[in-house]
């Protein structure tokens, strides 16, 4: 009998030692005679024991260094571009009100010349150059800025050689004439504005080159291709281009 209980005592602890040894490793498996048992408690075990991420402080730290290596520059990437982009439209807007005041004069040629032959014999050969001034600015506006100043100097130059006939010349009958003077007021207020126009679009270009020249803006127009813009340069022939009465 006493033999007996001995035994139950010993098993009983062995049963309370297997639970412990349980608790303390909940992840471990514990093998079963039966495989059905195993495959059973396996998945039991996996179900019930959820996977936890822990993210330290080593782990924040590299995420925050990886994030500013991409977003850093790619900040730096989108605001180049975007003022490239800005600068760029700028200049195109300032070259298009050049093209409106060189209009204006190419409107007002034919109208000043026909205003005066009453009183002006034109040699043919300057008509013959205006004709062919006013229809090499006509084509160039299908073409680039480059061959739109080209065409641009040349009617500087043939306007240039009216103006000194028609306004450094003296001719009494023709300073009378009302609608004379009223074009020579118009071609006063064409001048100006060309003159203003012009400097606009320098100072636009200027500060364009400036940003595709310095840091990091040279890098962004090189990789995606922003092309330098022309200078307006002013006509030698305009140095001695006579003044128009005010």
């Amino acid at each position: 009998m006493a033999g007996a209980l001995s035994t139950l005592v010993l098993v009983s602890q062995d049963r309370a030692r297997g639970r412990q040894h349980d608790a303390d490793e909940p992840n471990r498996v514990r093998t079963i005679a039966s495989p059905a048992c195993v495959r059973t408690y396996i998945t039991r075990r996996r179900v019930d024991t959820p996977i936890t991420f822990v993210i330290t402080m080593d782990s924040k730290i590299i995420i925050l260094v990886l994030a500013g290596i991409v977003i850093i520059p790619g900040v730096f990437l989108v605001t180049s571009y975007n003022g490239l982009v800005s600068s760029q439209i700028q200049v195109d807007e300032a070259w298009a009100q050049v093209q409106v005041q060189y209009q204006r004069r190419y409107d007002l040629i034919p109208r000043i010349v026909n205003s005066t032959k009453l009183y002006i014999e034109y040699e043919q050969q300057l008509l013959t150059d205006i004709a062919e001034a006013r229809s090499a600015w006509t084509s160039s506006l299908e073409a680039g800025v480059e061959d739109q100043m080209a065409a641009s100097q040349e009617i500087d130059s043939v306007f240039n050689r009216l103006l000194a006939i028609v306004v450094v010349e003296e001719y009494p009958e023709l300073q009378a004439d009302q609608v004379v003077l009223t074009l020579i007021d118009e071609l006063e207020g064409t001048e100006n504005r060309i003159a203003v126009a012009r400097m606009n679009y320098n100072e636009a270009v200027t500060r364009y080159v400036k940003r595709t020249r310095l840091f990091p803006g040279n890098i962004v127009a090189g990789i995606f291709g922003f092309q330098g813009k022309p200078f307006y340069e002013a006509n030698p022939d305009a140095a001695g281009a006579p003044n128009v009465p005010a």
